[in-house]
């Protein structure tokens, strides 16, 4: 590891710690609800922090790993690498399989049917659900434009190797 990729590293990490630290305080500790007031104070900025934290160091680990590849000799890109970048694709077809088949969507007493339905699944269960609350489909996007991005970056330093 370069000492640039040491420090990132460390960076990053007190970001996800100082965040863990908070959460386990906040909801062991003070017993604060899990609701719009649970972000309020530092909590805000922590979570922030916290997600460039989570997605840099995503990314370090990444690059480290396909440059140890590359450096020994081996395809960067491996089969293992690709099988995460194709199960990434999962939760979007699971919430599209997800929407299409529900043929109603029921929110505060009202309720709606056929293409509406399947919009308002899509957006509910997608971008409010498990984009905001738990970020399966940012970190799968983020996980498939990483993908790429390095897959392009060996592809051409094989070829002028």
């Amino acid at each position: 590891m370069k000492k640039s990729e040491k420090t990132m590293m460390c960076i990053f990490g007190c970001g996800i710690i100082a965040f863990a630290v908070n959460f386990i305080i906040k909801v062991f500790v003070m017993d604060t609800e899990l609701d719009y007031h649970f972000f309020d104070g530092i909590t805000f900025p922590l979570s922030i922090f916290f997600a460039i934290s989570f997605l840099g160091a995503l990314t370090l680990i990444t690059r480290i790993w396909l440059r140890k590849r590359f450096e020994a000799g081996k395809r960067p890109v491996s089969e293992l690498y690709t099988a995460t970048f194709l199960l990434s694709f999962l939760p979007f077809i699971l919430l599209i399989i997800y929407s299409a088949t529900e043929g109603e969507f029921t929110f505060l007493g009202s309720t709606v049917y056929g293409i509406e339905a399947f919009w308002e699944n899509l957006w509910f269960y997608g971008i409010l659900l498990w984009s905001a609350i738990v970020p399966v489909f940012p970190v799968a996007v983020f996980w498939q434009i990483l993908y790429l991005v390095n897959r392009k970056k060996y592809r051409r330093l094989s070829s002028e190797k």
